[in-house]
């Protein structure tokens, strides 16, 4: 996976224009950027498969419903959707529109 310090801002571009363009996503662009970066973030954490949940994540995630203390990467995923209140076919939106020019795995 890239190193989110490593993003530059042409990639963080490069995402929303597949976002925007190829997906027909309709946030506004601040939002996406927002929410794409965390969801970059969440997901280092959940690798390798079974990571502990992060301190800083942790109390969101008892907030929003997830009574674990493991998450692998579709627990972070589900829980960046239900924090940030992205649903259905957006999900999928952002997560291609990110894995399309960098890698999530």
């Amino acid at each position: 996976m890239t190193n989110l310090n490593s993003f530059a801002p042409e990639l963080l571009e490069k995402m929303w224009a597949v976002y925007y363009h190829m997906h027909k996503g309709r946030q506004k662009k601040k939002t996406f950027l927002s929410n794409a970066t965390e969801l970059i973030k969440l997901m280092q954490t959940a690798i390798p498969k079974e990571s502990q949940i992060p301190k800083k994540y942790k109390a969101d995630a008892i907030k929003y419903g997830f009574d674990f203390d493991m998450w692998g990467r579709s627990e972070a995923l589900r829980f960046w959707s239900k924090k940030y209140q992205i649903e259905g076919e957006n999900i999928s939106k952002y997560f291609h529109s990110i894995s399309s020019v960098t890698t999530l795995s």
